[in-house]
């Protein structure tokens, strides 16, 4: 179900001097609205008014032109009435994916300048498309640099993924924290284009999310995430030591089954006991103390 989460604190926690800026959001959740540990907020973004205007101007259209889609395969787009040009882009569609190699062929056949058609053609060979495209080449990059591109805007739109949920784990507790209150953490992706050095690459969730201001609504959706990795229940914390090695006994079991990566030798203190794990012939053995 979705919910409208409101913005009561937006701050930020380091600027963009060494790397990303990182900001922290608490949301307000609506009162059916709860989490716990280990759950994450899905966040419903819709695309920069920027680049929504760089589509619509590539094309030539209008902000306030209805759209009528017909005769399309893509279940997410809205085929059962009519819809502005604007909101068609902003909402249902990925701008910043980078372009595929058959999307890139199919650009190269509708290009009429030889020029341009050239450069296209060697950007769909392995080095050059490697080496220029991968790195954040975006679809709406290309179209706007080969401006001969003969693409349609029905077809435009045809070749595009849909405008994916952006899923933030929550990073506050909620045995801690105010009831009913969410807080996340994100870094605001802007980062110069290695393709058009005159375009910037925005992440489309953290772009969003940092447009939001205190008191502003913003879709959500609580997701629980399922794993027998997650903390124990009140219960389970003031229970004996033996449901506690239990519960560790099983954490590094499914590490083990899942591949993840651990220590020949590591010590560490987890749910109140001392433990020590060592990998003797490739069979991992505990050692506890109380």
């Amino acid at each position: 179900m979705i919910s409208l989460g409101t913005v009561r604190r937006h701050s930020k926690l380091a600027d963009a001097t060494l790397g990303p800026e990182n900001r922290v959001m608490e949301v307000e959740l609506l009162p059916e609205m709860s989490y716990a540990c280990g759950e994450y907020l899905v966040v419903l973004p819709t695309n920069r008014s920027d680049d929504v205007h760089r589509v619509l101007n590539r094309f030539g259209i209008a902000v306030d032109t209805m759209v009528k889609m017909s005769g399309t395969r893509k279940a997410f787009l809205p085929t059962d009435r009519s819809e502005y040009a604007y909101s068609l882009i902003g909402s249902y569609l990925e701008l910043g994916t980078p372009i595929s190699r058959k999307q890139l062929q199919t650009l190269t056949s509708v290009t009429e300048n030889i020029e341009e058609k050239t450069k296209l053609e060697r950007l769909f060979r392995s080095d050059g498309y490697d080496s220029e495209l991968l790195a954040r080449g975006a679809f709406l990059d290309v179209l706007e640099k080969f401006p001969t591109c003969c693409l349609s805007f029905a077809a435009y739109i045809d070749m595009l993924q849909p405008l994916h949920p952006r899923v933030y784990s929550i990073a506050s507790s909620p045995l801690a924290s105010v009831p009913g209150y969410a807080s996340i953490l994100y870094d605001v992706l802007n980062a110069p284009s290695h393709f058009s050095p005159d375009q910037h690459f925005h992440g489309v969730g953290s772009t969003y999310l940092a447009a939001n201001s205190h008191g502003e609504p913003s879709p959500l959706l609580r997701s629980q995430y399922q794993s027998q990795l997650s903390p124990p229940t009140r219960s389970q914390r003031s229970d004996n030591h033996g449901l506690r090695w239990n519960r560790l006994g099983t954490l590094c079991e499914l590490s083990s089954k899942n591949g993840l990566p651990l220590p020949n030798e590591a010590q560490s203190n987890i749910f109140g006991k001392s433990v020590a794990s060592t990998l003797v012939g490739g069979t991992r053995k505990l050692t506890t103390s109380i």
